[in-house]
């Protein structure tokens, strides 16, 4: 069994500590005192309301200023507290004190830190939790040994906190009566319980994107900056993405200020300033609504026009290594630019163009770039001709990140990116031959 020893100070806010003589004149001059309403708050400026769990209410100094008696529905991890509580004083409404039947709540992912306010403690295992009491007018069965995921519904600053006294309290050091109804208002007053099915739930591991993988803009007018947090020095860029807008991703995720950033570039790179298009992306609101998804893209049919009318994202979100047979021009065939193309590991570099395209024009805008190992020649001349390749290479992961002359730092993953998107040829044959 598990003993809890609440010293004065938090036995306010566990148990709403105020201080009475034994004499009846006194207990029915503070019984008075404590039937005025309390003044009105203003909301403190760290409210995050509606809370997005349970961590967000345990890091709320002020609940009840914060979030009134409005009944509160989050996830958590419940533990039934079967311990011992070292009570300084005789507090009523004894349900609000040691008299009533005291929850644990902790956030499901047991994450967290230990904050500086009443209602946090420190358990054996689970580090920050939530405390809360049964209202005694709510049928609720718990089980002795409770240990699970629920749904919580509760509130704070019930209304019998207006009645908080103690009839008892050892010493001199009791407090004063609104000290007293402040502690019983920041009481978690719980009205329902209900087991949670996780076999449902999405497993956080599984649903966090990792770098180079592809997601995609699940709502509109998603902010980028360029650096996780909304703090002075993450400078919001004026672009504003909409769904389905794909993304790369190249880092992440980066707790910050409440969310999960990630560090991507969008679809269409003039978006966002700089010579590589990328910033910071929030994946969720702070109420868990999804800002990103996985890249669920609307893919063509893999012909030359289709392909080229694509981003070379959209290329690779659509095709990954998928074997891919276009037929049209092929010319404008050079070595490689290291200066232009400093991270691609080909030697060669053509031009995929569709039929009669644009013959003044070189290289032809309406095609797509091609590379290969060997299997190409150096013909300048377009030769009709019928081409099989990938994007998505295997030798893209060792692709290295070597930035473009005078273009400034270069973003972790950018070579692989860069490879990733690129047609890689495996073979080439004469049209009709």
């Amino acid at each position: 069994m598990r003993t809890r020893s609440l010293l004065p100070i938090i036995a306010i806010a566990l148990l709403a500590a105020c201080g009475l003589t034994d004499t009846p004149g006194q207990l029915e001059t503070q019984a008075a005192e404590t039937q005025a309403p309390p003044s009105q708050e203003p909301v403190p400026a760290d409210c995050v309301n509606p809370p997005a769990d349970v961590s967000t209410l345990i890091e709320q100094q002020r609940p009840a200023a914060c979030y009134g008696n409005a009944d509160l529905t989050l996830e958590a991890h419940a533990t039934l507290f079967q311990g011992v509580m070292d009570c300084p004083g005789a507090l009523q409404p004894d349900w609000l004190g040691c008299g009533g039947q005291q929850v644990e709540l902790y956030p499901l992912d047991q994450a967290g830190r230990l904050p500086e306010f009443l209602l946090a403690a420190r358990s054996r295992n689970n580090g920050a939790a939530l405390f809360g009491v049964i209202h005694p007018e709510y049928d609720i069965d718990l089980h002795r040994g409770l240990d699970a995921p629920v749904t919580v519904t509760g509130h704070f600053d019930d209304p019998a906190a207006a009645t908080c006294r103690y009839t008892d309290w050892p010493g001199a050091d009791r407090p004063g009566p609104a000290e007293t109804i402040e502690g019983c208002r920041s009481r978690f007053v719980i009205t329902n319980l209900e087991l949670l099915d996780l076999s449902e739930m999405p497993d956080p591991a599984e649903a966090a994107f990792q770098a180079h993988d592809i997601a995609q803009v699940t709502t509109t007018d998603l902010v980028v900056r360029s650096a996780p947090g909304v703090g002075a020095d993450s400078e919001i860029y004026d672009w504003q993405l909409d769904a389905p807008t794909l993304l790369y991703v190249f880092d992440g995720p980066v707790a910050a200020d409440g969310y999960d950033w990630y560090q991507v570039m969008p679809s269409n790179v003039d978006y966002l300033p700089g010579p590589y298009g990328v910033g910071w992306v929030a994946a969720a609101g702070k109420d868990g609504e999804p800002w990103i998804g996985p890249a669920q893209p609307d893919c063509p049919a893999p012909t030359l026009e289709s392909v080229a009318a694509l981003s070379g994202l959209g290329a690779l979100a659509c095709f990954a290594d998928t074997e891919l047979t276009l037929e049209g021009d092929l010319g404008g065939c050079a070595a490689r630019d290291e200066a232009q193309s400093p991270a691609e590991p080909w030697p060669t570099m053509c031009w995929l163009s569709p039929f009669d395209c644009c013959p003044d024009v070189i290289p032809y805008p309406s095609g797509i770039v091609v590379w290969n190992e060997a299997v190409l020649s150096h013909a300048f001349e377009p030769q009709p001709s019928v081409v099989t390749g990938h994007f998505d290479d295997a030798s893209a992961a060792g692709c290295q990140d070597i930035a473009r002359d005078g273009a400034g730092p270069i973003p972790a993953g950018w070579g692989t990116y860069v490879c990733r998107t690129s047609f890689v040829v495996t073979s080439v044959d004469p049209l009709g031959g």
